[in-house]
């Protein structure tokens, strides 16, 4: 009686098993699961946003200048020879801290308040090296991850800073 329930349950383990895997590998060929899904081999960090990032810098330099690469960045405070790739189309800068006498169009820094140059600027926060949370896991993740490649994540964000006048006047909002 023992053996013939051992025999039972193991058949359902593995049924369920190989019902998981099938599933995940359904979605993987669907191509469901994305770009950047966390692969468990892999572990280093991603950029997570560089996408955005790129479009952001480019339209900036598209709006103000009429180009789409013309407006030089600057990279203060960071080492990431990803992103120095992905801005290989501008002219990059790689500076340890700006002289606060100049005010580039473009700066780009580690997450941070204020970097005191004289010229107003405008900020938005992306999320850049991403690391997959795999000691953190619960085993809810570890199923969506077996089947969607989705799993908690951190990352460090970066600020792209822009010069306030390579913007429209937002101070007198046109009216409808």
């Amino acid at each position: 009686m023992v053996c013939r329930t051992a025999k039972l349950g193991g058949l359902w383990g593995l049924t369920i098993s190989l019902g998981v895997i099938t599933l995940a590998s359904t979605f993987g060929v669907a191509g469901l699961r994305g770009a950047y899904a966390p692969e468990f081999w892999p572990a280093e960090t991603r950029p997570a946003q560089a996408d955005l990032l790129l479009r952001t810098v480019d339209d900036l330099s598209d709006w103000s200048a009429g180009d789409k690469t013309i407006l030089p960045v600057i990279i203060s405070g960071l080492q990431s020879p990803a992103l120095e790739w992905l801005l290989r189309e501008h002219q990059v800068t790689v500076v340890q801290s700006l002289d606060i006498s100049t005010s580039p169009a473009l700066v780009i820094t580690p997450l941070q308040n204020d970097f005191g140059l004289a010229a107003s600027y405008r900020g938005q926060d992306f999320a850049w090296d991403q690391t997959v949370s795999w000691d953190a896991s619960l085993i809810n993740d570890w199923v969506r991850w077996l089947t969607l490649r989705q799993m908690p994540a951190t990352s460090d964000a970066i600020i792209l800073w822009a010069r306030a006048d390579l913007f429209l006047d937002t101070a007198h909002p046109v009216a409808p």
